[in-house]
């Protein structure tokens, strides 16, 4: 289970690196998550299988514009560093749905009846 972070974009980032894990776990990969930001890596997840590497970076599209220099600089980093794959995963969120229902406020609840009445 995936712990709530802070703000909702880090949640939804948090939440979708979770659910790649999972999967890749099923499918026989080591994983290592969101491992301790150093100069050596910076990736969300790493994967291994087979001596094949593979390093992740799991985005909002919102962010996607502002972060464009260092997903560049994130892949070349890690192809020096011998990963085999760099994936960036772009996610959107679902969209805020606001529901507007005219009258809402003159329906009540008829309790003898269990059941709305005008």
């Amino acid at each position: 289970m995936v712990a709530q972070p802070a703000n909702l974009e880090a949640y939804f980032e948090a939440a979708k690196t979770e659910e790649i894990a999972r999967q890749l776990e099923s499918q026989g990969y080591k994983i290592t998550r969101r491992p301790a930001k150093s100069d050596t890596y910076n990736y969300d997840l790493i994967a291994t299988k087979n001596g094949r590497k593979i390093a992740f970076d799991v985005i909002l599209r919102s962010n996607l514009q502002q972060r464009i220099g260092s997903i560049a600089d994130l892949r070349e980093r890690a192809h020096q560093q011998g990963y085999n794959e760099f994936r960036l995963v772009v996610i959107d969120p679902p969209r805020q749905t606001v529901v507007e229902i005219e009258g809402i406020d003159k329906v009540t609840p008829s309790a003898s009846e269990g059941r709305c009445a005008p």
